[in-house]
């Protein structure tokens, strides 16, 4: 389908072949992706998700490190029990 426009400043027509629903609805993919606000928001929800998962990683490092230490601590212990560590 071929939609004439005429535009206010030339006289000339231009003409754009729509081929249906999906070229509209790629345009408006285009512009929600293009869109600055839209993209500021997403840059922000990808910051918020990446530092939560990175904190959640740390979280868990020194959760098991804290253990490890605790368990070897205790591991040593009662292989030295008199030595002069404790």
């Amino acid at each position: 389908m071929l939609i004439g426009q005429i535009t206010a400043i030339s006289p000339k027509i231009s003409l754009q072949h729509h081929t249906g629903i999906q070229s509209d609805g790629e345009s408006l993919q285009k512009d929600f992706i293009n869109h600055t606000l839209t993209n500021f928001f997403l840059d922000a929800l990808v910051v918020l998700t990446l530092s939560f998962s990175f904190s959640l990683f740390v979280n868990r490092n020194n959760t098991v490190l804290k253990r490890l230490k605790y368990n070897y601590w205790c591991l040593l212990n009662m292989l030295y029990p008199q030595h002069a560590f404790w």
